[in-house]
């Protein structure tokens, strides 16, 4: 899914820095088919865990950083990486209250370890669990009492994204942690919070398969317009 993603993404890219070029554009059908699959791929997966969730979104997010340059407004590429940010939106979105319903009382444990290895990302993108299938205080709490199974230097620096993603103050967890952060509360004063971003909404793709044999075609149009002359 991840390897669709970055190959859609390159795609992307590719037609941006061509885009001073009159009439460069994606092949629609070709990238609303493939969007398709990723999305599918998405909604197949059968995830009873948080942590691979957090590892699948921040791998797709990655894999989108490369086809995101700062083009104008009104560029024609912005709808095309809008929606595959939605896409990990989705991902989010339509897996995260199964696995708390399938983890039920054992979520907070499974959320706290993902939350130590991916606080920053889910963070920035603004994603977290929902409000109904989980307890802050109890992942606070979990934390707290098991904060030596992690590397306290790790949490202490993902604090803040930490209590950005559940939307709860880690009072027990920062007790624990008030040695390292203490020595780090000059740093921490001097450098503003940072407020996560938010994914545009998800837009559902409906558009059907493409016809591979013609989406390969348009594909190899597009690429061939940017070619030398002379050559094949």
């Amino acid at each position: 899914m991840a390897s669709l993603v970055e190959a859609l993404t390159l795609v992307v890219r590719f037609h941006g820095d061509r885009h001073a070029a009159s009439g460069a554009a994606l092949p629609a059908d070709w990238f609303a088919g493939a969007l398709l699959r990723v999305t599918l791929l998405v909604d197949g997966q059968r995830m009873t865990s948080i942590d691979p969730l957090a590892e699948l979104v921040t791998e797709l997010a990655t894999a989108i950083e490369s086809a995101s340059p700062p083009w104008p407004a009104g560029h024609l590429l912005l709808d095309p990486i809008s929606q595959i940010r939605a896409v990990i939106s989705h991902a989010w979105a339509s897996h995260e209250p199964r696995i708390a319903h399938h983890q039920g009382t054992g979520y907070e444990a499974d959320l706290a370890e993902a939350l130590v290895q991916y606080a920053n990302s889910l963070a920035g993108l603004g994603l977290g669990p929902t409000v109904d299938t989980y307890s802050p205080s109890e992942v606070d709490a979990y934390l707290a009492r098991h904060l030596d199974d992690y590397d306290p230097d790790d949490v202490a620096e993902q604090i803040d994204s930490i209590e950005d993603v559940v939307g709860w103050n880690f009072t027990d967890t920062r007790e624990r942690l008030s040695p390292l952060l203490d020595a780090e509360e000059e740093q921490a004063l001097s450098s503003p919070r940072r407020a996560p971003a938010v994914l545009p909404p998800h837009t559902p793709v409906a558009a059907p398969p493409a016809d591979t044999t013609a989406s390969v075609a348009a594909l190899f149009r597009s690429l061939g317009a940017s070619s030398m002359p002379g050559r094949t």
